[in-house]
């Protein structure tokens, strides 16, 4: 066990000599190499021995001094190893001029879920069924006595898709969920007023308006609203041309209004039946 009075050479005993300038590298270096097997420990200066003739004392003094003699008390004592505030020595600057300047390279990286998945995949059942299953992975880590197993169920699948909905309109209507959020009613500025938009229990954006006392279900009055020109509207469409048997845009349309409400529905609608294998060999 070895000490030392300098808990800036202690700091810089823990780092790597190359994050070091040459003169305190090389002897740090040394250091290390010599003491590998050794634990470092910090004295402080009044119990340091060595820092006796530094204060001036004569030999006649020294002489008399228990502490040169026999070292500090806590060597004769059950050894605890002091604790060193390296937060604090690391801010310290006789430490930090000795320190190599270091180049850092920033850069921002946005991850985007919505764009991860749509490049597995261009089918939105097969989008479903791996966020569900994401979901399901990280249900059974946090509930190891409840995992889910087998197949998906209704409520998995759900679950998927309102997180889904939810990303797609957070990315293409921030402003106005966040004005929702903060009012009853959307701004007369927003591209959505003509809807009367607002968020249900979910934050789910919907259609609002006047249907609400009518026979219809809670999708048919209050479809939740998709953004135009975004992949996974499209892709939502296209499954549910696909689901009723290729049918054609005002079909198409109407079938997807059961549950959302894609802005300028219509041109998608032609857009995707035009752009259909099946209907173009009809």
């Amino acid at each position: 066990m070895l000490w030392t009075d300098s808990n800036i050479v202690l700091a810089w005993i823990q780092r790597s000599p190359e994050q070091l300038k040459t003169f305190v590298s090389n002897r740090i270096k040394i250091i290390q190499r010599l003491t590998q097997n050794c634990q470092w420990n910090h004295v402080s200066s009044n119990e340091n021995p060595t820092d006796l003739i530094t204060r001036g004392l004569n030999a006649s003094d020294i002489s008399s001094k228990q502490l040169w003699w026999h070292g500090p008390d806590f060597l004769r004592e059950e050894l605890e190893a002091n604790p060193i505030d390296f937060e604090r020595i690391t801010s310290d600057s006789d430490y930090l001029k000795e320190l190599k300047p270091t180049n850092v390279l920033l850069t921002s990286c946005k991850f985007s879920l919505m764009d991860d998945l749509s490049k597995r995949s261009n089918n939105y059942t097969k989008l479903l069924h791996i966020l569900s299953y994401i979901f399901r992975f990280l249900h059974n880590s946090r509930n190891p006595s409840v995992k889910r197993s087998g197949q998906l169920d209704y409520g998995e699948v759900n679950e998927a898709e309102l997180c889904l909905i939810k990303i797609l309109q957070a990315s293409a209507f921030q402003e106005e969920i966040e004005f929702l959020a903060k009012s009853s009613c959307s701004s007369k500025k927003g591209k959505l007023f003509s809807l009367h938009p607002f968020l249900d229990g979910n934050q789910i954006l919907r259609v609002g308006g006047r249907l609400q006392n009518s026979d219809l279900t809670y999708s048919q009055k209050h479809p939740a609203i998709l953004p135009a020109d975004h992949l996974l509207t499209k892709l939502i469409m296209i499954n549910i041309h696909n689901r009723n048997f290729h049918s054609d845009p005002q079909a198409l349309l109407y079938c997807t209004r059961q549950r959302f409400w894609p802005l300028r529905g219509r041109s998608i609608a032609r857009k995707i039946v035009h752009e259909c294998v099946v209907c173009f060999k009809k």
